[in-house]
């Protein structure tokens, strides 16, 4: 696989909170997960850069914290919420 490949982001929601997660490699070339997560309609929240030795290890803790996600009742949404359109 090549440096530059990575997995499909995924977002997982409550009724009120976010969480994203997604494999990447940064600007140094180096494996990271990216997680996100905020309120649902709100502007507080975070984020951290997970750095990670190889891409197999990245998508282990992706998948861990997936496990994570179900066990607090989140959800996984398989495509994004569309974004209305300002006219």
């Amino acid at each position: 696989m090549s440096r530059t490949a990575h997995t499909r982001p995924q977002l997982w929601v409550t009724d009120t909170r976010f969480y994203l997660l997604c494999v990447q490699t940064n600007l140094f070339g180096d494996w990271e997960l990216l997680k996100a997560w905020g309120g649902r309609g709100s502007r507080r929240g975070g984020h951290q850069a997970v750095q990670a030795t190889s891409l197999p290890e990245a998508i282990d803790m992706q998948q861990r914290e997936a496990r994570r996600r179900m066990r607090r009742g989140y959800r996984v949404l398989d495509e994004p919420a569309p974004q209305p359109r300002l006219e």
